[in-house]
């Protein structure tokens, strides 16, 4: 139970940091502060996948086969969760279509380089700090910040995916690689299912 707990904090962690570097990157590019994830909640899952799978390497593994590695992975997890998510929702939440190397805009060498360094970043920096931090904690602050996070993620998930088959419907083809325009959309939604 308490490794599962872990794992789960871990993702959550890598999740949440995640968000934090879409938010900034779009700012920085639009000037407008935009939740770029596919949940209401302040996580990007596929971050999170993403930071799990660095738990495989060790920090005393070679620099170059960690990167090399990491890129691919990241690489893998970005082309399936984008092709899924196109497929089930006839959406896009990003697209290199017009970036150098793209594999049918799911993928480009671009990002995956960009990922390999953040994923050295994490095997050499955020796995020890996440550690440090979730070895502080009492077993039963751990269980109840879990639960807590897990209530809350499960409920996005269900309103989140049952908003964007109506967004879905409400968007037309050519604008469903909008992101920001999904997102609004999902919120308009959102506060009509509310009142």
């Amino acid at each position: 139970m308490i490794m599962f707990l872990y794992i789960f904090l871990k993702f959550m962690f890598y999740s949440f940091i995640g968000y934090i570097m879409e938010v900034l990157f779009t700012f920085f590019r639009s000037h407008k502060l935009i939740n770029r994830g596919f949940l209401f909640g302040p996580y990007c899952s596929i971050y999170g996948v993403a930071g799990l799978t660095l738990s495989i390497f060790n920090p005393q593994m070679n620099i170059i086969t960690i990167f090399v590695l990491s890129m691919l992975l990241s690489g893998l997890i970005e082309g399936i969760t984008g092709f899924i998510l196109d497929k089930i929702f006839k959406m896009r939440w990003w697209d290199y279509s017009n970036n150098f190397l793209n594999l049918n805009g799911y993928i480009c060498l671009k990002f995956m380089f960009l990922f390999g360094l953040f994923s050295l970043v994490g095997v050499y920096f955020i796995n020890p700090f996440f550690d440090y931090l979730y070895y502080l904690l009492d077993n039963s602050l751990i269980i109840i910040i879990s639960i807590s996070l897990i209530i809350i993620y499960l409920i996005d998930i269900i309103i989140s995916n049952i908003l964007l088959f109506k967004v879905k419907n409400e968007i037309p083809l050519k604008e469903r690689n909008n992101t920001a325009l999904i997102i609004s959309k999902k919120k308009i939604l959102l506060l009509k299912m509310i009142r």
